[in-house]
């Protein structure tokens, strides 16, 4: 435990305002940010914001609908860069935003770097690299390195119930610095 420890912050070490979630597809970066905006929103009292970037996935735009609809929150669809800056003046009297990327294969570079191009309209954001603890190690590896072409500061770690071996959570560790 004493390894963990220093890869996994406290409660209070996220004051950022903007978070943006990056990750592969079906990792379910949708459905955390769902549950982080309910916290956020809920327990923490905080007015929260969000944005999807996701136009590609059927639906996704609807499921985020869904749940800003659910939380009475702010929902910002940006399909093309050039709308990121009324998105984000819109949601300005937010005290966090979500920001949900389409999920991509991590060896499309065109993508990443399309997504990266995205984000870099937004000034002082943290991005978090979403995985599945049920993703096979090597490929889990390769995840991490190509989507430091973003750029990342943190990474969840979803559905841990579907899995029942928990190693990837100290090869996370071995492998970046970054918190988990």
């Amino acid at each position: 435990t004493s390894l963990l420890k220093k890869s996994i912050p406290s409660q209070g070490k996220n004051n950022e305002k903007i978070w943006a979630f990056v990750g592969p597809t079906g990792v379910g970066k949708t459905t955390t940010i769902a549950k982080i905006a309910a916290k956020e929103t809920l327990e923490y009292k905080k007015k929260v914001g969000l944005i999807t970037m996701d136009t590609y996935r059927i639906g996704a735009v609807d499921q985020l609908k869904i749940y800003a609809n659910i939380l009475n929150i702010p929902l910002e669809v940006v399909s093309v860069m050039e709308d990121m800056p009324q998105a984000m003046e819109r949601l300005q009297s937010c005290d966090r935003i979500l920001i949900d990327s389409a999920g991509m294969n991590s060896l499309a570079k065109e993508q990443l770097l399309n997504t990266k191009a995205r984000l870099n309209e937004i000034d002082k954001r943290k991005n978090i690299l979403v995985v599945s603890a049920t993703t096979r190690n090597s490929d889990l590896k390769l995840v991490m390195e190509n989507y430091e072409d973003i750029g990342y500061d943190a990474i969840i770690l979803t559905k841990l119930d579907e899995t029942q071996c928990y190693g990837s959570i100290l090869n996370i560790n071995h492998y970046t610095d970054k918190p988990i």
